[in-house]
């Protein structure tokens, strides 16, 4: 039998209160118990439909929404609650190792000043989520009610991601057997008072959006009723005029009456239209899921700090941390004498704007010959102006006299050279989400023409560094948070800033690629992995499982038409190595397409030659024969382009598009 929603709910709670019903197709017979009928006000036996022509035809009660017995149940329910513990079933196939899960960490979880180290094996424990629903009742005008849902973890209080409450909802749970793990203890009052702070932030945005939409009925009520009394008042005012002296007197107490009682009345317009929200918990659920609780040591220098990760086996990824000072979602920081974030370490939380002027002209590293010299970064690349890796005007070429004068010269420019770059690029970390989240110009305009940013703006417009991180569509980025690495004295590298960023309530990794031009920061690629060399590409199992499939398979179609080349490196590249890949490899095309040179070869053959030399530069040892087999063409054609295209492209280990 095919229900509306009203009336599926209002058969299944009868059923479970005990009524017996005999499906009929497009309507029902039910027997009620005694209790129901009392509940509900109906006779013992009814025939109920939520289709009017069968109503009208058979006689049937239409019950649909706003029938009495179907408010009634609804009460019921509500009143009732909806509270349980759930364990899922633990994994079959084996969880990953001590190494992975310490290696993972420092890629994911790196701590500022500090290295993390294994402190013991990880121990397979459940972990608790919470699920906390509510009712919320509006009031603008009228009122109407609308459900909410949060998640949280129960031991730190913090959002987990969108993958893990969606298999939440699906996975196998146990029944009557015995939990296989220990669970690790929840702390509920934390947990819940967390989720009803999102709840009421949720609440109080959707009801400032309500009292948006409500301020023209708002205006066109108080003007009406300011025109009438206004016309009133205008009416005494003239009668008062024409009146005796004797008589003026009672107009004078009129006017006040009015004037008394319009104020009252625009009052009594305020307040109904005023928008009120009302949270009424209806349900708490408790989720044990399957996880490895991963001891391991945070060390700087001789010092060690002990903490603990933890490792959702749904998912493979590590549940967000909180600082152990002050409690805050932060990034960690391995202080002198203990653990914690920036803020309760007592560190500056923000950089300073960058300076306009540039820096002074001692910062240059002047070369000499020690080996450290030799990758010194050039005066070009930290006054952010000039050609990546050519001294400035100025700067002497000559070895020094004193070596060891000329290494401690290095190390002091170094030193300015990395303070300058940190401060940049955590000041960046933040600028550039708020930029993306407002539609703002500047990254897309500060961007290189050829780099993997600029094609991701040209296949989606302005949510193209959305799209790059696997964020999906329709979701703006709330909050971010960043780490800077500390920059290669190789001035072809680019610097690297990772953190990440909060979207829809979830936490999405990033990595920014970018460099100093004309003493602002242009960002080249964004990426979802947040620490490493930019130009290595991680493996596919190392993201989130709905970030991967968001970069792979469940990435959206482009905005715009693809030529030949470009049309094979989607459909080829996109399944096997992502968006990214795929942004790297257009970005090295489109540098070359309106080449003359371009060598006449079939755009199979180009595609495959530049996915081989762009993938082999990303760290994925694709050979050029396993290229041509990809694309179903000969070797030698995927030979032949590719050493023409490397004549024009230049690639090399620093240059990877």
């Amino acid at each position: 039998m095919s229900r509306e929603a009203g009336l599926h709910f209002w058969l299944s709670y009868v059923e479970r209160e005990g009524a017996l019903i005999e499906d009929a197709g497009d309507s029902a017979l039910v027997v009620l118990t005694p209790r129901l009928r009392e509940d509900l006000d109906l006779p013992e036996t009814v025939t109920v439909s939520s289709d009017p022509d069968v109503a009208r035809e058979d006689g049937a009660l239409l019950l649909i929404a706003g029938h009495p017995a179907l408010d009634a149940a609804a009460a019921r329910v509500l009143a009732e609650g909806d509270v349980g513990t759930s364990h899922l079933e633990w994994p079959r196939k084996a969880p990953p190792g001590r190494d992975l899960l310490v290696a993972r960490a420092r890629d994911e979880l790196g701590v500022e000043h500090g290295r993390i180290d294994p402190g013991g094996e990880p121990i397979a424990r459940y972990a608790p989520v919470l699920r906390v629903g509510v009712q919320v009742t509006y009031r603008v005008d009228d009122h109407f009610h609308e459900r909410e849902e949060a998640w949280v973890d129960a031991r730190t209080g913090l959002v987990p991601s969108p993958d893990l409450t969606r298999q939440l909802d699906v996975l196998p749970r146990l029944t009557a057997s015995r939990p296989e793990h220990v669970a690790l203890e929840p702390d509920l009052p934390m947990a819940v008072g967390a989720a009803h702070r999102l709840l009421e932030a949720r609440a109080t945005a959707r009801r400032g959006a309500l009292a948006r939409q409500s301020e023209p009925a708002v205006r066109d009520e108080l003007t009406q009723a300011e025109v009438f009394y206004d016309a009133a008042l205008e009416s005494l005012a003239q009668r008062r005029a024409a009146a005796e002296p004797r008589r003026q007197s009672l107009f004078d107490a009129q006017v006040e009456a009015t004037r008394a009682e319009r104020a009252r009345r625009l009052q009594e317009i305020r307040e109904k239209f005023a928008a009120r929200h009302e949270i009424r918990p209806v349900r708490l659920h408790l989720f044990m899921v399957p996880a490895l609780y991963l001891p391991v040591m945070v060390r700087r220098g001789a010092r060690t700090f002990p903490f603990a990760l933890t490792w959702w086996l749904p998912t493979a990824d590590f549940a967000t941390v909180r600082c152990p000072g002050c409690g805050e979602a932060a990034p960690l920081v391995a202080g002198k004498n203990r653990l914690g974030c920036r803020a309760c370490l007592g560190l500056p939380a923000a950089t300073p704007p960058m300076p306009e002027s540039e820096p002074p002209e001692d910062m240059a590293p002047k070369p000499a010959a020690t080996n450290a010299q030799r990758h010194a970064p050039s005066l070009g690349a930290i006054r952010g102006g000039g050609s990546p890796g050519r001294p400035a005007s100025g700067t002497s070429l000559q070895p020094a006299a004193d070596p060891t004068a000329a290494e401690a010269e290095w190390r002091r420019n170094y030193q300015q050279f990395r303070g300058r770059v940190v401060r940049v690029g955590n000041k960046l970390g933040g600028d550039f989400w708020r930029a993306v989240a407002d539609g703002a110009s500047w990254p897309r305009k500060r961007a290189d023409p050829h780099s993997p940013l600029s094609v991701l703006y040209r296949l989606y417009g302005a949510d193209g560094p959305l799209r790059g991180i696997g964020i999906p569509p329709g979701m703006l980025p709330t909050e971010s948070s960043c780490i800077t690495a500390d920059p290669d004295p190789d001035p072809d590298l680019l610097h690297c800033t990772g953190g990440r960023v909060v979207a829809g309530g979830a936490a999405y990794r990033y990595l920014l690629a970018w460099r100093l031009e004309a003493g602002r920061p242009a960002v080249h690629e964004v990426g979802p992995f947040p620490r490493g060399r930019h130009v290595e590409l991680p493996a596919r199992w190392l993201l989130p499982p709905g970030v991967g499939m968001a970069l792979h398979q469940g990435a959206p179609s482009p905005r715009i038409d693809l030529d030949p080349v470009a049309n094979a490196l989607w459909q080829s590249e996109l399944p096997q190595n992502g968006l990214t890949l795929v942004a790297r490899c257009l970005a090295a095309w489109w540098r070359v397409a309106d080449d003359p040179g371009l060598p006449a070869q079939p755009p199979q053959a180009l595609a495959a030659a530049i996915a081989a030399m762009v993938g082999r530069r990303a760290g994925l040892n694709r050979t050029r024969e396993a290229a041509a087999a990809d694309y179903g063409i000969d070797r030698s054609e995927v030979v032949a382009a590719a050493r023409r295209l490397q004549a024009l492209l230049g690639l090399s280990d620093t240059r990877c598009w």
